[in-house]
């Protein structure tokens, strides 16, 4: 293993090795990541300008630090070939074999500190008195940026937040908010469309019948659909598990000690039929498939299924992402235990370079796919507050209607029980450029276009202008809002085509 303390965060490892036999081609990145590469893993400290680099043979992995056979000669090798590229500093640490767990650590070099070409472990070594003073033992590292984060959330409560929020020394701020008797499409389109920012409805479903409220609860699903299957995300190591019903999942949340030996999450769950009727009937064109969403011109084969639910519990966490497509985000919590509530940390939509760049740059122990593309970045909400763009905090509860702008990232972390929460996107026409703008990005990140975005502006566009075509032959003029999303649509149309 060969340990490069480097000059400056502008050099690059890229060309430290000439054989490629030896390493995959490796990039130094700067602010605490850890990436892995088919063959190699770099683990980098920005302040301390460290990277580590290990070259693989046949031997098994341990954690994200993986060994090979440690010959003399190729360790010598690669140690002249780094000092032959002007990285000064450099120590090789060794290990005898491949089998059992890792038993080094890898010494923190002061700022200042000089080590000569012939330094080995042994020496560095003896330059720390205190093993704290180490980074991290290998076998320590997480194999993902998320359980990187997994202890330090529960070190931190709502109280935290909070106080965070209310500090005036840090960007952090309370999202806007009003009660539902107060909300307007008109506030909708100014905050939300046109301001990019995050809208919190207090007492949307305060009118709602007990009955209605009901039908959303754990009780009702456990009654009416404990057979569904359901896919469950397992938080800590990102990944989905199968085979569990949803009855199944109810009787594991209501068992406190069993659930947290394990974080798992219910996900994007199919909805109840009975469930999209009344949510129609009650909140009217801010629910999916309505008017204003293009999604209801599309046919029937081409219509994305975008309305789904969470069911979940403290801890249950979703990492910093953006809806998909450039969509306008739609977040109901619709039951929760007393004590429950929902964390979102929101950057506005205008922001999103910046945040991505922050979330990225933020993750302590980094894969080479951690971006907000990817869904697997979670940070601390004290890493959030110094942000250079202002993050808006949302603490939802049950009855809160959480309205999240285009291409806004955010996370979001269950606190203080179990709550169900309702989700879907619509594109309507004052956002369809922004849906537009993110083709871009998902070909670059190779990743499918969920959302027929073309497709959905095409056939916008035509049911607007049939509509158009009705009213003049029956001599109906037109109002201001519809030239509006005519003109919206007629402009985008034109752009992309």
């Amino acid at each position: 293993v060969v340990c490069s303390w480097m000059e400056s965060d502008s050099e690059s490892l890229t060309d430290l090795f000439e054989d490629q036999d030896q390493a995959d081609i490796i990039s130094c990145i700067e602010n605490d990541v850890c990436v892995e590469y088919p063959s190699t893993t770099i683990v980098a400290h920005s302040e301390l300008k460290i990277a580590l680099t290990s070259t693989l043979g046949d031997c098994p992995s341990n954690g994200s630090v993986r060994f090979g056979p440690n010959s003399g000669n190729e360790l010598q090798d690669c140690q002249n070939q780094a000092q032959h590229s002007g990285y000064r500093n450099t120590a090789i640490f060794s290990q005898s074999n491949c089998q059992g767990e890792p038993n080094f650590a890898i010494p923190v070099l002061p700022e200042n500190s000089e080590v000569g070409h012939d330094s080995d472990s042994e020496s560095l070594t003896e330059l720390f008195l205190d093993p704290e003073d180490c980074i991290l033992e290998p076998q320590a590292l997480p194999t993902s940026s998320s359980t990187a984060h997994a202890a330090k959330h529960q070190s931190w409560g709502r109280d935290d937040v909070r106080v965070l929020v209310d500090d005036p020394n840090n960007t952090m701020t309370w999202a806007p908010c009003l009660h539902w008797s107060e909300f307007t499409e008109a506030i909708y389109a100014e905050v939300v469309i046109k301001n990019s920012t995050p809208l919190v409805v207090h007492g949307t479903m305060d009118l709602w019948s007990a009955e209605e409220r009901e039908s959303f609860s754990l009780q009702w699903l456990r009654q009416n659909y404990a057979e569904q299957q359901v896919q469950l995300r397992d938080v800590e190591q990102l990944e989905n598990v199968d085979g569990w019903s949803l009855g199944q999942y109810i009787d594991f949340m209501e068992d406190v000690e069993r659930r947290h030996t394990i974080n798992l999450y219910g996900k994007d769950i199919t909805c109840p039929e009975a469930w999209i009727g009344l949510l129609k009937e009650k909140l009217g064109t801010y629910f999916c498939l309505s008017q204003d969403d293009l999604f209801t011109s599309m046919p029937d084969i081409l219509r994305p299924e975008t309305l789904m639910f969470y069911l979940g519990y403290e801890g249950n966490r979703t990492p910093g992402h953006q809806d998909i497509c450039g969509t306008l985000g739609h977040n109901l919590m619709a039951w929760a235990d007393n004590n429950a509530s929902s964390f979102w940390f929101c950057a506005r939509g205008s922001d999103k370079a910046l945040a991505d760049c922050f979330w990225t740059s933020s993750s302590h122990i980094q894969h080479q796919l951690d971006n907000l593309e990817h869904d697997n970045i979670f940070l601390h909400p004290k890493r959030l507050a110094e942000a250079s763009f202002p993050v808006f905090v949302i603490e939802q509860k049950m009855g809160d209607f959480v309205l999240i702008p285009p291409s806004s990232p955010h996370q979001v972390i269950n606190m203080g029980g179990r709550s169900i929460k309702v989700a879907w996107n619509r594109m309507i026409a004052s956002s369809a450029s922004c849906s537009m703008a993110s083709i871009a990005q998902l070909r670059t990140l190779l990743k499918p276009e969920l959302y027929r975005i073309k497709a959905t502006v095409f056939y916008g566009l035509k049911h607007v202008l049939s509509e158009y075509k009705s009213r003049a032959s029956r001599g109906i003029s037109v109002d201001a809002d519809f030239l509006e999303k005519l003109g919206h649509l007629m402009r985008v149309y034109i752009f992309f085509r």
